[in-house]
């Protein structure tokens, strides 16, 4: 095998990964609302900065946010919920 041969196929797989990442970012906002899915209940902390940062991204990206309170085991249901 020629070290010239495994340059060009290093060169290759990264341009073929520059053209995945690039299509991906050219994808427009869904035009369905975002959804929040806090973790923790109504009115605390994480509540509280979710409902603050909205406002931001509803400005931001001209997008509706609905938001859902997914409590119960520390989180886990809100996380099993995102994943």
């Amino acid at each position: 095998m020629n070290p010239s041969d495994s340059a060009w196929s290093v060169k290759a797989l990264g341009l073929c990964f520059s053209l995945i990442g690039a299509s991906a970012m050219s994808q427009p906002l869904p035009s369905k609302p975002l959804r929040m899915i806090i973790p923790y209940s109504a009115g605390s902390a994480t509540d509280v900065l979710g409902r603050g940062l909205s406002s931001k991204m509803i400005d931001l990206l001209g997008q509706p946010v609905v938001f859902e309170d997914r409590t119960g085991a520390v989180g886990r249901i809100g996380a099993d919920a995102v994943a």
